[in-house]
């Protein structure tokens, strides 16, 4: 079951999301000043993105967006991370950017191409989060490789 807007606005200072970019059924999450471009040769170069200051992205790169909130979903719940429509229609592009387990706490990674230059900056909205009620709880909540992240993660599976 997908929780509505009311769940989201009353568990915000849980969820670690601002109660004011609240939809009907999920949460918009912002772009953080920090990010990774990985090129296809295995080379990696960290960006710092300004909230006064549009960056240009380029075709060509994997970028490794990041959000600028530091999410925790409960035990309760898993989550999934969609790109907002209106990003790429502006050209960026990401294919099932990610599901988040439950008990997972940390920033969101999101991995993103893009179409055509795209014009980004600090603070934007870049995602929405769905949260969806379990139907029953795990028997271990997550503490996977990532847990914990507070920034833009590369892999870190062999």
């Amino acid at each position: 079951m997908i929780e509505p807007d009311y769940w989201i606005r009353q568990n915000a200072h849980l969820l670690g999301v601002d109660e004011t970019l609240v939809n009907p059924a999920s949460v918009d999450v912002r772009l953080s000043a920090n990010a990774l471009m990985s090129f296809a040769e295995g080379s990696t170069v960290p960006l710092n993105f300004r909230p006064d200051e549009d960056a240009l992205l380029r075709p060509g790169a994997l970028y490794l967006l990041c959000t600028e909130e530091l999410v925790s979903v409960p035990d309760t719940h898993a989550a999934q991370l969609l790109l907002k429509s209106s990003r790429k229609r502006e050209g960026l592009i990401s294919s099932d950017v990610g599901w988040v387990d439950p008990g997972y706490t940390g920033t969101l990674t999101l991995p993103v191409t893009v179409a055509k230059p795209t014009r980004v900056r600090a603070g934007m909205r870049i995602a929405q989060l769905i949260f969806m009620r379990m139907v029953a709880m795990p028997e271990q909540p997550y503490q996977g490789h990532y847990q914990g992240s507070t920034g833009p993660t590369g892999s870190r599976t062999s």
